[in-house]
């Protein structure tokens, strides 16, 4: 991980081991270095709240398609619709 200058972790992961995704965000931010998360899926916002909320703040970017951008929204009082997307953006 020392050598590497972007780290991408999908919300797949955030099922299997939330603390080494939290490592790799941590070390990124750190050292200066970029952190990408996908969402993944609509239930992962959803039921891995908890894990997504630790990690969006170590997050440069964060991926979503729109059903992924509506469910963190519903989790997160951003919005709830597809005419809210611009607001949970």
């Amino acid at each position: 991980i020392e050598r590497a200058r972007v780290f991408y972790s999908s919300g797949f992961f955030l099922t299997v081991s939330p603390p080494s995704a939290l490592h790799i965000a941590k070390h990124a931010c750190a050292h200066n270095k970029t952190y990408v998360m996908s969402l993944g899926a609509p239930f992962i916002p959803q039921f891995f709240t908890d894990a997504v909320n630790m990690l969006l703040p170590y997050a440069d970017y964060v991926v979503g398609n729109e059903h992924e951008a509506i469910a963190l929204g519903q989790k997160f009082g951003f919005g709830t619709t597809q005419d809210d997307l611009v607001q949970i953006g």
